[in-house]
């Protein structure tokens, strides 16, 4: 998969900008400067002072999103929201003059190791789960590894899905005169 696939996989598009809306690389914008003396949300924000967005708060709020701590991609096919800086719901690369310059590699790389872990693995619940058993709340991943004995909890299991073809030729099979190597390459790739 590539950067061309993109436009072809609108759901997974959403799930990359739903993971971005609850997950923003930094929870905090870079400071911004009042140019003017403002009222916002009932608070005065004098000339000079500097401003962050909390970028992390506004994704969740509930007067800019129905249901906010709920993972639902679905919303973004219900409407276009765009995720470079122009809809101020959804800023996990800041705005304006100040928008992270990678804005674009990131959504890529999210984009495309969500396609590829999709692709690639098999996903299913270990055996004699069923799906709807297993725990999906987030926790901080690095709280298991301190303290005491942790409760267990069930996971899913991914299979790499090239262990399950095999495939045999010899050099007389190969009408094209490609080398062995480059047509497997080019088969699992």
């Amino acid at each position: 998969m590539s950067e061309i696939d993109f436009s072809n996989l609108p759901y997974l598009q959403c799930v990359a900008k739903e993971a971005m809306r609850l997950h923003p690389p930094t929870p905090l914008m870079l400071p911004h400067r009042a140019n003017a003396n403002v009222k916002i949300g009932g608070y005065d924000i004098p000339k000079g002072s500097n401003v962050h967005v909390n970028v992390w708060a506004v994704a969740r709020d509930s007067v800019v999103w129905k249901d906010p701590l709920e993972f639902r991609p679905e919303r973004f096919l219900e409407e276009d929201v765009d995720i470079k800086g122009h809809d101020f719901r959804l800023l996990p690369f800041g705005a304006g003059r100040r928008v992270c310059p990678g804005a674009q590699l990131g959504i890529n790389l999210v984009t495309s190791m969500l396609g590829h872990l999709l692709h690639h693995f098999w996903w299913a619940p270990p055996e004699g789960i069923k799906s709807e058993d297993i725990d999906m709340g987030e926790n901080p991943g690095l709280w298991y590894g301190f303290g005491g004995e942790k409760e267990k909890k069930e996971m899913v299991i991914a299979w790499w899905r090239g262990y399950d073809m095999v495939v045999w030729w010899t050099k007389e099979d190969d009408d094209d005169g490609d080398d062995v190597r480059e047509r497997v390459a080019r088969w699992l790739w």
